[in-house]
């Protein structure tokens, strides 16, 4: 019975709403000012190009770091893919206008490490109250080193609980679906 109402919200979704709804906002914001943060985040940014900006938020969508060079090498001091890649993602905090809390409660949701010298890609989603931010997931890309070569992904900035949920997962999804299809089930 759940799947049926699903295909039907799937298909009533895709007759009826032609674009997504929240990326269409026209609201835009441009990325920080580097004249504007503090200067150790300056200095991460002016090593780093940013490819591809989120215009809802003004936040980096792609990132790739600078190689670095030489210097001791956060895996030879034996910390975790987890702590490096925080550690690079707080460099970065103010370009995601975000700050320490925020990166600290992230979820690492997937740490993916073949040890085989090659990339090791760490996870973080956000959450809320526990309930998953949808879409909000950043991914932190480090050499073998855990040096950083690039982030993917955002993490919403600004996000909190507005009180409690009134309605249970089945009875919000099938408000949810009446709502857009306009059919009653």
């Amino acid at each position: 019975c759940l799947a049926a109402l699903l295909m039907m919200w799937m298909w009533a979704l895709a007759e009826k709403v032609p674009v997504d709804a929240f990326f269409g906002q026209a609201t835009e914001k441009r990325l920080h000012d580097v004249t504007r943060i503090s200067p150790a985040a300056k200095a991460a940014v002016l090593r780093s190009a940013v490819s591809s900006v989120e215009p809802r938020l003004g936040v980096p969508k792609f990132l790739w770091a600078a190689p670095q060079r030489g210097g001791t090498s956060l895996a030879s001091l034996n910390v975790t893919p987890e702590q490096a890649a925080r550690r690079h993602l707080a460099q970065y905090a103010e370009l995601y206008r975000t700050d320490y809390q925020q990166l600290a409660d992230a979820k690492v949701s997937a740490v993916h490490d073949l040890h085989d010298g090659s990339a090791v890609i760490v996870t973080f989603q956000q959450r809320v109250g526990d309930v998953r931010v949808f879409r909000d997931e950043v991914h932190v890309v480090m050499n073998a080193r855990l040096e950083l070569v690039a982030i993917s992904g955002y993490l919403t900035p600004a996000t909190h609980l507005r009180g409690q949920f009134k309605l249970s997962a089945g009875t919000a999804l099938l408000t949810a679906a009446r709502d857009l299809t306009g059919a009653d089930f």
